[in-house]
């Protein structure tokens, strides 16, 4: 089993000489291939990072969040739309700070999405040259103020002949996802607004792998998405082959406390038969887990690595690094919590 960390954004905080011995220690401690990285921006400091990955034996990853951005005067007509005000709340609690700027989703569906989807691989292998993993995450469709995403899928349905938002129907087995997981429905869960993305997003992705054979890069592409949220029923049949990485993520840590243990019950059975779906559809599965993003979610990472393992799947990455001076410290995560998750970590990635 390929087995990995992905950074969140504490290392580049730190000096370079502690990230170096920090990583080593981390490394001594478990047996791991693989070290991805969020892309944060093309800096000398971020090559000597990589370069360091590299030296250490392991293979390096970019994290691209391709549809995340702030509103400028010259973005602002290739949006679906601003955040709402609920997911901006959900922001500062997280990051246990005031979010200041105007975040936004790019318009994946837009010709213009094309280019700038391929500038952003360019702009990350440049800086890594040799990487062996690109992971493409599209999270933030469901950010949209709902006014804002009505009014953009609407222009498309209406140049297109489909129907608008309030005349979009469902499948249902959708329905019965939707059941299991609590919600009701939206129009990111429609057959329309599925039609629609699988189209423009497979353009996309169909995009990148022509820019990689130009540039005879031969690495591997991964698709990022939430295990059971609305790219699950959707973006696993969307990717064109199946060389492409299914790197599906959730964190159950944020589901506690007080979701009812019934409900968490129901997420977990249809989480697990995604999972195994996806592997028996021939697809190469690796899921993203929690390492310290909040409290007492150990035991849950704990649950899913075993189901995992005994499913054969052939990769699996956590989610910042088990390391107090270098992890990732979400809202509320003390050091020890950190300590706690490398203990864990010592014992599954065991040498």
């Amino acid at each position: 089993m390929i087995t990995g960390f992905i950074d969140g954004t504490d290392l580049r905080n730190q000096d370079l000489d502690t990230i170096r011995r920090r990583l080593d220690g981390l490394r001594a401690d478990m047996r791991f291939d693989n070290l991805t990285f969020y892309a944060k921006g093309d800096t000398e400091r971020d090559r000597a990072i990589y370069r360091h990955v590299k030296q250490m034996g392991l293979t390096a990853g970019v994290m691209l969040q391709a549809l995340t951005t702030t509103k400028t005067p010259q973005n602002a007509g290739s949006l679906i739309g601003t955040y709402s005000d609920a997911k901006l709340k959900d922001m500062e609690r997280e990051w246990g700070k005031p979010v200041t700027e105007d975040w936004a989703t790019l318009d994946y569906a837009a010709d213009s999405f094309v280019q700038c989807l391929i500038d952003q691989v360019h702009g990350a292998l440049e800086l890594c040259p040799g990487m062996d993993y690109v992971f493409l995450e599209f999270e933030g469709v469901d950010f949209v103020a709902p006014g804002h995403l009505n009014a953009w899928y609407n222009r498309w349905a209406k140049a297109n002949g489909r129907p608008d938002a309030a005349h979009v129907t469902y499948t249902e087995a959708v329905r019965d996802h939707l059941r299991r997981i609590r919600r009701p429905p939206s129009i990111l869960w429609s057959v329309e607004y599925m039609d629609m993305a699988r189209q423009m997003h497979r353009r996309n992705f169909l995009a990148v792998e022509s820019y990689l054979r130009r540039q005879n890069l031969k690495l591997k592409l991964g698709l990022v998405y939430h295990m059971y949220a609305s790219e699950a029923p959707m973006f696993p049949e969307t990717v064109p082959n199946a060389d492409w990485w299914l790197l599906p993520w959730h964190y159950w840590t944020f589901e506690l406390p007080g979701t009812p243990a019934e409900e968490i019950a129901d997420k977990k059975a249809l989480c697990k038969e995604l999972l195994a779906r996806w592997q028996q559809d021939g697809r190469t599965v690796c899921p993203i887990g929690d390492v310290a993003l909040g409290k007492n979610g150990l035991g849950h990472v704990q649950e899913f690595w075993d189901y995992g393992v005994g499913l054969g799947l052939p990769a699996y990455l956590g989610l910042g690094l088990p390391d107090p001076v270098i992890g990732v410290h979400w809202a509320g995560v003390e050091d020890s919590d950190l300590v706690a998750a490398r203990a864990l970590y010592q014992r599954l990635y065991q040498k």
